[in-house]
């Protein structure tokens, strides 16, 4: 039997209602621990914003959008209900971009705003853009680069996704 860990992506998987709308980012921004690579920075300038992937931790119970956001997700892969979260991920230009990295535990990615190219096991390529789902498994080596500004929500709990 293959263990080679696998990703699955699904092309338009969401229809939202409306459009992600900027104006919910801006309401969860006091709401939400905040990290860049450039954190520890004393001093903001535009290298700082334009070199920057902003990420946003723990927003699914921020506002509506993202409530309903989670609960989305975790109707459609926590069966056994456990603890689930939601961060996002947000670069405001293109060519922003995480390094290659693996994670202990299965990743759904959605695509808010914008597109992303995601690198995955060294040499397949895809793009993700609003709508799109990208479910990537425990141990399959990835990277994200912003194609254009764009926002990504990553859902992720401890355990398998049971797609």
């Amino acid at each position: 039997m293959d263990k080679t860990p696998k990703y699955y992506f699904y092309k338009d998987k969401f229809k939202f209602e409306k459009l992600f709308d900027f104006n919910e980012l801006v309401k969860v921004i006091d709401l939400v621990e905040q990290s860049s690579e450039f954190s520890m920075a004393r001093k903001v300038n535009s290298n700082y914003i334009f070199d920057s992937t902003f990420v946003m931790r723990g927003i699914s119970n921020t506002s509506t959008f993202f409530k309903d956001l989670n609960t989305m997700l975790d109707k459609e892969f926590n069966k056994n209900k456990i603890y689930s979260d939601t961060h996002l991920y947000i670069n405001f230009v293109t060519a922003g971009k995480a390094a290659k990295h693996v994670d202990p535990h299965d990743v759904i990615i959605l695509g808010l705003y914008g597109e992303t190219m995601y690198i995955l096991n060294e040499n397949e390529k895809l793009i993700v853009g609003p709508g799109d789902l990208l479910h990537i498994e425990e141990g399959v080596y990835h990277r994200a680069i912003a194609l254009s500004p764009r926002i990504i929500a990553s859902y992720s709990f401890n355990g398998k996704v049971n797609a």
